[in-house]
């Protein structure tokens, strides 16, 4: 069976300073040999439909400072399961409602360079457990309606009150 330790929603570069040396306090004291990232791996702020500030951060600089952010996590973490998550997924949204289909955009492991066994997918199971952002599970009990879903445990991530 499987040690997983689930990384959180990061949202790099807006990540907690913190948060990296937290990861590797649990990944030692529990012996975690499977990781998996729920998703969200960057914020990607800059090219959100929320009104920006004039002081923020361009795309290209938020993107350098996340893949900064990026290539210390891996220093870490060289192989990690990465659930798709909604802000991730911002990119192929944006050319999809601009009507440029997937064919002409990167993959993820072409545009996240400093983590080449990072494993992109919707969702993990590992052990009888499913691993997913949880973008798509709504309502008032989000987690729990993934998990009457797919009918087994379920770490997600996403959650917004």
């Amino acid at each position: 069976m499987a040690r997983v330790l689930g990384i959180g929603d990061t949202h790099f570069p807006a990540v907690h300073t913190k948060y990296l040396a937290h990861l590797k306090k649990i990944r030692d004291k529990y012996k975690c040999d499977t990781f998996v990232h729920i998703g969200d791996v960057v914020d990607h702020y800059a090219i959100s439909f929320h009104t920006k500030h004039p002081e923020n951060d361009s795309a290209i600089l938020e993107h350098t400072k996340a893949m900064q952010c990026l290539t210390e996590y891996v220093k870490e973490f060289p192989k990690v399961r990465v659930c798709n998550g909604n802000h991730d997924l911002r990119i192929k949204r944006l050319a999809s409602e601009s009507g440029i289909p997937d064919m002409y955009l990167k993959d993820f492991n072409e545009i996240f360079i400093p983590a080449p066994k990072w494993k992109w997918e919707d969702s993990f199971s590992i052990d009888d457990v499913t691993y997913t952002h949880g973008t798509q599970f709504g309502g008032q009990f989000p987690s729990l309606n993934a998990a009457k879903y797919y009918g087994h445990s379920v770490v997600s991530g996403h959650r917004h009150t």
